[in-house]
């Protein structure tokens, strides 16, 4: 395996100057690696798990000379400071080498049968190439946080890891039984609308519209899908007209009282028939039943037809105490 001069020499571009002390340290372990480029890897890795170095998501900051300040002196830090330090270190000898960015760990959701990844699981390696060989991966948080490795970063946190600092507020609530429940249903929601509708493909929706209507005939999907739809336009124009009916007025409201209690006694309006008329009616039939309606209907007019804003609360009730009085 080989690789093209151009990409060789972008993976073993450096600054010109900088970082002098690192650039001496790569040398020294170079040297004792028999200038072995999978020695070399090993060196460094062996010289970050034998010295104080710890994982941290809280890392002091470095300004200048980054890669100094992170071997010699602060020594603390997280995934990407110890893979870019390691290519750094060989990259300064001549070995080409690059830094690798993924995802380490998640959290697996049987209900869905699928792996929860989130942005802080992600993580960084380093890779050298070796002619013949191709691309070797070395880890370097390996030699440092090992726990960082096998159980990712939600476990890691809840078993103390190698973590320096305080874990945020937050973060614990987030972990509690109750929020985390809630955090998953909604990811779990999340997920199902990506799926079924975000990425609802041609596929899908033929197979969908098969398990619906029974059969992949377009013409007859079609016919289905339309009937469904008139359906659904009569079912709600039938609760808006049954929303919009006018309110009754109150007086509206006592004429429907009379209405109904003459119609215990035997006596019906009919349909186009006005107040009026129907009380006349009823005292051709009725004198006693028809002198008393006839007031009633007469206050009725009076009252429901004069074109007042406001309800003339006495009036109201003398017509209320009429009807209930017939």
């Amino acid at each position: 395996m080989t690789m093209p001069s151009w990409l060789l020499a972008l993976n073993k571009s450096l600054p010109d100057s900088g970082n002098a002390q690192s650039r001496m340290l790569a040398q020294q372990l170079f040297a004792e690696s028999g200038r072995d480029p999978v020695t070399m890897g090993r060196r460094v890795m062996d010289y970050f798990n034998q010295e104080p170095f710890y994982y941290t998501l809280s890392p002091p900051l470095m300004e200048k000379n980054e890669v100094d300040q992170f071997l010699f002196v602060h020594r603390r830090g997280f995934c990407e400071h110890y893979a870019s330090s390691f290519v750094f270190m060989m990259r300064s000898v001549g070995i080409p080498a690059r830094i690798v960015t993924g995802y380490l760990g998640g959290e697996y959701l049987p209900e869905e049968k699928v792996v929860r990844v989130l942005q802080r699981d992600a993580h960084a390696w380093a890779e050298i190439w070796v002619e013949g060989q191709g691309w070797i991966r070395f880890d370097p948080t390996a030699a440092v946080a090992p726990e960082r490795i096998e159980l990712g970063i939600d476990d890691m946190i809840e078993q103390g890891g190698l973590l320096q600092g305080q874990i945020p507020l937050a973060y614990r609530l987030g972990q509690t039984g109750f929020f985390k429940s809630v955090r998953q249903g909604w990811e779990r929601l999340e997920y199902r609308w990506q799926k079924s509708v975000v990425q609802y493909q041609q596929e899908k929706q033929q197979s969908f519209m098969k398990e619906l209507f029974g059969t992949s005939s377009f013409y007859w999907q079609q016919i289905g899908v339309l009937g469904a739809l008139l359906a659904l336009f009569l079912l709600l124009f039938g609760v808006f007209a049954l929303f919009q009916r006018p309110a009754l007025n109150p007086y509206q409201k006592l004429w429907l009282r009379l209405e109904r209690k003459l119609v215990a006694k035997g006596f019906e309006r009919q349909a186009g028939e006005g107040p009026k008329d129907f009380a006349l009616r009823v005292n051709a039939e009725n004198d006693a039943l028809g002198v008393q309606l006839l007031s009633i209907v007469d206050l009725y007019i009076q009252s429901a037809y004069s074109g007042r804003v406001k309800l003339d609360k006495p009036l109201l009730d003398r017509l209320r105490k009429m009807i209930k009085q017939l």
